[in-house]
């Protein structure tokens, strides 16, 4: 009588506790609290691929805070929901890279920094690429800030370029584009319209002494009509073709 209520007792025990050494199956093994046979709690699971994930779950899933390392060597440490990285978070790449911000299913999004050998990116993020305000620095010395879309340079920004460049204007996937300002290394100034990071269309580029031309450029060359201006005051207009005027 007394073995049987001493073996009902431990029994009504573990269920309360939930709790068990381990579970294994084809998937893997996993060690930690369970609610109704799933993991639910703190809890281990290393899968059969050779990656592992300890932390808390919930209903079967990982739900809370927790560390997921995967077989390629990059990890993840922060916020979980529903099984998939939501929330606050680190993940730290093979390649030495490293993230560290928000998440939405399993992907940067909102804000947050990338830090990478070249250099870092710190700003808002969509689907796991650069999207909307940002700043990144290169150690060539490289840094731009302003707008992106879907990874690259889109809108408006201002770019320091390592050869002492500057570039402030409208930006398309990627290039300079639109209309905006270029200082150059050298003190030339140039302002107007940009096609493929060179001025082209219509602008007016001043040099170091004082010269100015103003009309038409194409592929970052006087082409078409435009304008000569010296510091002394003489001028004369008419007719380009790559940089030379036509007399």
């Amino acid at each position: 009588m007394n073995e049987t209520h001493h073996s009902f007792t431990t029994v009504c025990a573990f269920v309360t506790m939930n709790r068990i050494a381990n579970v294994e199956n084809e998937q893997g093994v996993y060690n930690g609290d369970l609610l109704n046979g799933k993991p639910h709690g703190q809890g281990r699971k290393n899968w059969a691929d050779g990656s592992s994930f300890s932390g808390e779950w919930k209903n079967g899933k990982k739900h809370g805070q927790g560390k997921f390392m995967w077989a390629s060597g990059d990890e993840y440490e922060g916020e979980f929901m529903h099984g998939t990285e939501n929330g606050w978070g680190t993940r730290k790449y093979a390649d030495g890279s490293m993230y560290t911000g928000q998440f939405l299913n399993g992907r940067p999004n909102g804000w947050g920094t990338l830090n990478y050998a070249e250099g870092y990116y710190a700003g808002n993020w969509k689907d796991g690429k650069k999207h909307g305000h940002g700043i990144t620095k290169r150690n060539d010395g490289d840094e731009y800030e302003g707008l992106w879309k879907e990874g690259m340079r889109h809108g408006t920004g201002r770019a320091v370029f390592a050869n002492g460049d500057e570039y402030n204007g409208e930006w398309s996937d990627g290039a300079s584009q639109g209309t905006g300002m270029m200082k150059f290394e050298d003190g030339t100034i140039y302002l107007g319209q940009f096609v493929d990071d060179c001025p082209h269309g219509t602008g007016r580029m001043t040099f170091t002494d004082g010269c100015t031309y103003e009309g038409d450029f194409a592929d970052g060359w006087p082409h078409g009509r435009g304008t000569m201006k010296f510091a002394h005051g003489l001028q004369f207009g008419g007719e380009w073709i790559d940089g030379q005027f036509q007399d």
